[in-house]
């Protein structure tokens, strides 16, 4: 009985240790400033997630708008292969102001590979006309180039 009684004292002091010992690290967690790390924490994820979404939306802003000028330079071949080359170039030429639009908000090494696609269909444009196999061939292959950076975006 003596033994279950030291050891009983024992317990009922381990337990008050241990209750001081956890009040001294919350008492030393908020003096240390704990709780202002922890919000200094939490606010920096929030704006980390509000960031990723901004960027996200961005993304799936400048993809539509790619999508859409795609959508012109297909019917401008088609238009080109009809025989209507006036409609053609209006499609493309609007097809070239949704790539500029898009490249003002993409970073800088996504802009140069859009400059470079913009180029070569602005310089099949120009020499354009409804007769010539390889420019209809050079304008659908810059159709696909401009379809994978798209996908990339």
């Amino acid at each position: 009985m003596e033994n279950n009684k030291g050891r009983n004292t024992l317990i009922k002091f381990s337990l008050a240790f241990s209750i001081i010992a956890f009040i001294i690290s919350i008492m030393t967690f908020f003096k240390t400033g704990g709780m202002s790390d922890i919000k200094k924490q939490i606010y920096t994820l929030k704006e980390d997630v509000k960031e990723a979404k901004l960027q996200s939306e961005m993304r799936m802003e400048n993809r539509s708008i790619l999508l859409d000028a795609l959508y012109n330079m297909a019917d401008s071949v088609d238009s080109l292969k009809t025989g209507n080359l006036p409609e053609s170039k209006r499609l493309i030429d609007e097809a070239i102001e949704k790539i500029i639009f898009v490249e003002k908000k993409v970073t800088e090494k996504k802009r140069e590979q859009l400059r470079k696609i913009r180029g070569k269909i602005e310089k099949i444009c120009l020499e354009l006309n409804k007769d010539d196999v390889r420019l209809i061939e050079g304008l659908e292959y810059q159709i696909i180039l401009l379809r994978i950076f798209e996908e990339n975006l």
